[in-house]
């Protein structure tokens, strides 16, 4: 096998980044599914702990919101945000929605929410 010189190109941020460790990232998974029950405080605690930040509008990635028995989120590894509504503690609807006019996209049976730090 032939050995080769390697230039990497890269901004000081890049460099700077630090990736997240896989046993990290696996218990700072969570999965939200059509039907179940779960806590709204709970999954807050979860996001936090997951680098999401609260917000008021969820508007980028990264992000969250709670208002009564909604929570937004928008993951790392989605096009659009999410919207899970809740009836009490049961999941009663997950549905991607446009950040721009909060408009709903397409209604899902699950979402996993990956850590974003």
């Amino acid at each position: 096998m032939e050995s080769r010189d390697l230039i990497v190109v890269a901004s000081i941020e890049a460099l700077s980044d630090r990736i997240i460790s896989k046993d990290s990232f696996q218990n700072h998974r969570l999965k939200i599914s059509l039907g179940r029950e779960a806590s709204l405080d709970d999954l807050s605690q979860g996001l936090v702990s997951a680098g999401y930040e609260r917000v008021i509008l969820v508007e980028q990635t990264g992000q969250y919101s709670i208002r009564g028995g909604i929570l937004d989120v928008f993951t790392p590894n989605a096009d659009y945000p999410v919207r899970v509504e809740f009836f009490d503690m049961e999941v009663d609807s997950i549905r991607t929605f446009d950040p721009r006019d909060q408009r709903s996209v397409d209604v899902i049976e699950e979402v996993e929410i990956f850590p974003v730090s």
